[in-house]
């Protein structure tokens, strides 16, 4: 599958067209991986989601921790499709996604910063 998004042709070159007469695009990777990216920011909000409904329905307040939270995952979800974005090639991208925050430095026994990019971590939800 190719990185970037493009317009869908036939076997000749003329462009695929949806029912409404507009040109069907194939998502690319960086697509695919962006909307994912969503979706998991989605489903973290999703578990905090009652507080905000809670407030709405009766005011009470939602918990700074909880709110901090929500804006961590919307700003680390932001940032993370930057990345993505920025990648320029398919082997930039898969590196992206598999490489680990921290690998292990056998001349010390530990877990270090690891200097190879890879995609920012999600933040911990906090304990009440």
């Amino acid at each position: 599958k190719r990185l970037e998004d493009e317009p869908a042709v036939d076997e000749n070159g003329d462009p695929l067209l949806d029912a409404d007469g507009n040109q069907i695009i194939n998502r690319g990777l960086k697509t695919d991986w962006i909307a994912q990216q969503k979706q998991i920011a989605g489903s973290f909000l999703a578990q905090t989601d009652w507080y905000i409904v809670r407030k709405s329905d009766t005011g009470i307040a939602v918990p700074d921790a909880i709110q901090h939270y929500r804006d961590d995952i919307r700003l680390t979800c932001g940032l993370r499709e930057d990345q993505i974005s920025q990648c320029t090639t398919t082997d930039q991208l898969a590196a992206l996604a598999t490489n680990s925050p921290t690998v292990y430095d056998e001349a010390t026994g530990t877990q270090i910063p690891n200097s190879a990019p890879f995609l920012l971590t999600w933040p911990k939800a906090p304990t009440l």
